[in-house]
């Protein structure tokens, strides 16, 4: 008998055709949102068309179909690929569990995570995205480094990102802050499950993070115990689900396209009281990696030249003005978890703009969270917190401004002033949700352009969803997605969760 499986994941779908008891074809590739095509690719496969029963589990798109449930699915996958193994540890984009078995292979109970997106799949994604590395090369630099390296905070993607920054002030390279990244997230996920459990060797280790090795390695030496990975590891759910499955026909499309939703939906965005972002006063090009503004109609710039530097988790900028506080050239780069290359860039590139002569400055001054670093680096007169200069660029702007509304890469902050003063101001200290990164992962899970991403969202019907983690949004674009929603609404749903933050 021949028994297809599909597992439809956050983010990646599996799929395994089982035949008397041996897994003879597999497929393991990300959906980037695209399930229904996905699946009719997958489907339309020679391998994968001819099947006596199937089983599905995850997001699949056609209700019609009783899907099964996907702790299962990844029980049952877990015991046909380690056969007599008592305890099984699975990581995959949104969720992480440890299995436990008895000694006739029959389940006994299990630990899953928290609803939070570390130690996950995703959130090994989101760091390596930051570093501008693919998942396998973060896994083999991370596997490449011997030495001890920087302790990097996993409990959430805030703390991650900060103290990776924070690590590349103090000099460690890239190598030594991927495996302190991979170290974390594998201790985390040992802290949350194992909980003082005694376990049964050898430890098994199933879901799409098994292919991992720097994580195994860490889960081999943490637990002192033997940790096998299985061949066709990161499809365990599609074996688990091809196995329990009863279904004798897998359609490509949901019956009906337009079939009525149960959810409520918002207010569609509307852009009423500002045409900002308006950069129509600017000439915009882009040289070695920096996109450059320079002012239509330039200032008659011969005096002292002032430079500002802010150095940030996800993109480096720079500002230079005259002494009259003269806007003469801005200048954006991506950070890319290397903050010296980045304010390299943009110091090269005021240089090109300025007909090739390094400007005469008067004086320099630097912000975020690479300030100190990149102060002592550059012989910055002074660095200054990213709160002082918000308020102080916002009320130069416009004097009578009593409120401050900032959203980064990584924090958002709330300031309130009077009289020129900052009185009080808040920012998020746990969470990345509402955050630009957050934006961007979004964009990136939709297969959308960032750049476009508002134009999407506007006039769009949004459903409402989870908006306090990416793990929960993550969660709840794929339910959506499988349900018919559009990009567009899709779209709109993540803008309106940022603004709700």
């Amino acid at each position: 008998m021949k028994r297809l499986g599909v597992d439809i994941g956050s983010h990646s779908i599996g799929c395994v055709l089982i035949e008397d008891g041996t897994i003879t074809e597999t497929l393991y590739r990300p959906h980037r949102g695209g399930i229904e095509c996905e699946i009719r690719d997958m489907l339309a496969l020679p391998q994968f068309r001819d099947y006596d029963l199937a089983g599905v589990c995850g997001a699949f798109p056609d209700p019609a179909v009783i899907a099964v449930d996907s702790m299962l699915a990844v029980i049952e996958g877990a015991r046909f690929l380690l056969p007599g193994c008592r305890n099984v540890l699975s990581i995959g984009g949104e969720t992480f569990s440890l299995v436990l078995f008895d000694e006739h292979g029959g389940y006994r109970e299990h630990t899953t995570n928290s609803p939070c997106a570390s130690g996950t799949g995703s959130f090994i994604e989101q760091q390596a995205e930051r570093l501008h590395l693919s998942v396998q090369e973060l896994s083999r630099r991370a596997s490449a480094y011997a030495g001890k390296p920087p302790l990097i905070a996993t409990r959430c993607a805030v703390f991650a990102k900060t103290d990776i920054t924070h690590a590349m002030q103090e000099g460690h390279s890239f190598d030594a802050i991927c495996a302190g990244l991979c170290e974390g997230i594998a201790r985390n996920v040992l802290d949350v499950l194992v909980k003082g459990r005694e376990l049964t060797p050898p430890v098994g280790f199933v879901g799409g993070v098994s292919q991992n090795a720097k994580i195994v390695d860490v889960f081999r030496d943490t637990l002192r115990l033997p940790v096998v990975v299985p061949e066709h590891a990161e499809t365990a759910g599609a074996a688990g689900a091809a196995l329990l499955g009863v279904e004798q026909k897998l359609r490509t499309k949901p019956p009906s396209q337009d079939r009525p939703s149960r959810r409520k939906v918002r207010i569609p965005l509307e852009m009423k009281l500002t045409r900002y972002p308006d950069f129509s006063s600017f000439n915009i090009r882009e040289l070695d990696g920096v996109e450059i503004f320079l002012p239509a109609d330039p200032p008659q710039a011969d005096g002292a030249r002032y430079l500002g530097i802010d150095i940030g988790s996800t993109s480096t900028k720079a500002v230079l003005i005259d002494e009259r506080g003269w806007f003469l050239g801005g200048f954006y780069t991506r950070t890319g978890g290397e903050p010296i290359r980045a304010v390299g860039r943009l110091l090269r590139t005021v240089e090109s703009s300025t007909g090739g002569a390094r400007p005469a400055l008067a004086g320099a001054a630097t912000t975020g969270s690479g300030r100190k670093m990149i102060k002592g680096l550059f012989r910055a007169e002074m660095d200054v917190d990213e709160i002082t200069a918000h308020a102080k660029a916002a009320v130069s702007l416009n004097p009578e401004v009593d409120t401050i509304i900032e959203i980064g890469g990584q924090d958002s902050k709330f300031t309130r002033v009077r009289d020129g003063e900052v009185y009080f101001s808040t920012m998020n200290y746990v969470c990345a949700a509402g955050t630009g990164s957050f934006i961007e992962e979004q964009a990136k899970r939709l297969d959308v352009n960032l750049e476009q991403f508002a134009d999407l969202a506007f006039g769009a019907r949004a459903p409402y969803t989870s908006d306090r983690c990416t793990v929960y949004m993550e969660r709840d674009l794929g339910m959506l997605l499988a349900e018919g929603w559009s990009k567009e609404s899709l779209a709109a749903a993540v803008l309106n969760s940022v603004r709700d933050n």
